[in-house]
């Protein structure tokens, strides 16, 4: 911030003794401390739900309804979030661009009462032939 090493020395002592003392106390994060005193005082009706989520992995096949769209052009199930694709030995982020090939295996973060159903339907998605079935 200030264009010079000068304080650098102090900022990470600063840090290091803040760090050290939240994990020695056990504290909260204090945003979130700060938005359930929030919550709790006032008379929204919000009540957090406390979800377990759970991470699936699902293979897109060759030929699949997937392979060469992009993650925007793709009609997901409901309750999921696409948070990683592992192609071969690399792992890319996705984004609305990004493009899904066969051998791809999709990383989907969902809550654990709709995995069953959310693997269900990225199964079916993933290994539908597009092509026509009969034709060689």
């Amino acid at each position: 911030m200030t264009g010079s090493f000068s304080n650098l020395l102090p900022t990470g002592v600063v840090c290091l003794t803040a760090y050290v003392i939240t994990e020695v106390f056990k504290s909260k994060p204090i945003y979130e401390s700060l938005l359930e005193r929030f919550l709790h005082k006032g008379s929204y009706g919000y009540k957090p739900k406390a979800k377990n989520k759970m991470l699936l992995e699902v293979a897109v096949h060759s030929g699949s309804a997937l392979e060469g769209k992009k993650v925007k052009e793709i009609q997901w199930p409901s309750h999921c979030l696409i948070v990683g694709i592992k192609r071969g030995a690399h792992e890319v982020i996705p984004n609305g661009g990004t493009v899904v090939y066969s051998g791809d295996y999709l990383m989907i973060l969902t809550n654990e009462d709709t995995a069953t159903h959310v693997r269900q339907s990225l199964t079916e998605v993933c290994e539908r032939c597009t092509a026509l079935s009969g034709t060689i």
